[in-house]
Formats: structure tokens, C-alpha cells, sequence
């Protein structure tokens, strides 16, 4: 794969979307919720994520702002209320991004880091499909989010752990 080639990544969200149109379907019925406003939900959450993807795709391109949205996702994460699993797959998101960013680790594809950053961002974002304040519902849109780029990304992430592992002081 090459990483600047464009339609590899458009295929790349597209399949992304899809995923993760599927994994909240699933949540959303189990909440009850009539097939209309499962579907309007669904496509906030698609919207706000390919936007945090196109923000990611910027970010990549010119780092600087990379350091200000993975602090802000690090204060973020303390005051959630994601599960501890979420929390900690956010956990390597987060240093597999840094790590891309400062040119420690290159063994992956950009679009795996346009993936991760683009979940981070859509974690910090105060425009949510579901608002975080609320109670039980707020963080499923984040959540499903995180999960869906762990599943489609997880190959990579195995590698970055593994290469985490290799690394003095670990």
C-alpha cells in the first residue's frame, strides 16, 4: 500500500463506515430505539467521524497540532465514563499516534493513523452524535467509534505493542 494514494484511503473510510454503521446498529437496538432514529443517529455518528478523519488527514500533514488533541484526550479519558477495555485500547491509540508522530515507529500505513487519530479526535470533540453529559447513553457513540478502528486497525496495533515491548525500559 502506498500511503499517499487517496482512493485507497476513501475505500479505506468507506469500509470504516460501514463497520461502524454495523457495531452501532447493534447498540442502538438493544436501547430500543424506533428503526428512524436509529438510522438519523447512525448518520450523525458517520458524519462526525469522516470529519474527524478529514481533521485527522490535516493533522498528519502538518503535526504540530498533534500534541493539543492527544493532551486533550489523555484529560478526557479520566473524566470519562468508558469502560476500562475502551480505555485502554484509547490508551494505545494515543501512543501509537505520538510514536508515528515524533518518527519513533513508521511500520504502519497512514491510514491506520488517520484511523486512530480520527477516533482520538472524535473522543475530544464537544460535538458528539450523542452527548457525552448523558447518563448511560452518552459515550456509546465514542465507544463504538474506538472499538470499530481497533477492529479494522488491529493488525497494526499488534505490531506497535509488539514493537512497545522491544523498546528500552519496557
Amino acid at each position: 500500500m502506498t500511503e499517499n494514494d487517496p482512493n485507497e484511503h476513501q475505500a479505506s473510510l468507506e469500509e470504516r463506515l460501514e463497520m461502524l454503521e454495523a457495531r452501532f446498529n447493534e447498540e442502538i437496538e438493544s436501547r430500543g430505539k424506533s428503526e428512524a432514529e436509529s438510522a438519523m443517529e447512525i448518520e450523525r455518528i458517520k458524519k462526525r467521524y469522516a470529519k474527524a478523519e478529514s481533521e485527522a488527514e490535516d493533522v498528519v500533514a502538518n503535526p504540530e497540532g498533534a500534541e493539543k488533541i492527544l493532551s486533550k484526550a489523555l484529560k478526557k479519558i479520566g473524566k470519562s465514563k468508558l469502560i476500562a477495555a475502551a480505555v485502554d485500547e484509547l490508551h494505545t491509540l494515543i501512543r501509537l499516534v505520538k510514536a508515528y508522530m515524533s518518527k519513533e515507529y513508521r511500520e504502519v500505513p497512514v491510514v491506520s493513523i488517520i484511523a486512530a487519530l480520527g477516533a482520538i479526535i472524535y473522543f475530544v470533540s464537544p460535538i458528539d452524535a450523542i452527548p457525552d453529559f448523558i447518563p448511560g447513553a452518552g459515550f456509546t457513540d465514542d465507544a463504538a467509534v474506538i472499538a470499530t478502528v481497533i477492529i479494522v486497525i488491529q493488525s497494526d496495533l499488534e505490531d506497535f505493542r509488539d514493537w512497545e515491548k522491544k523498546q528500552p525500559g519496557n
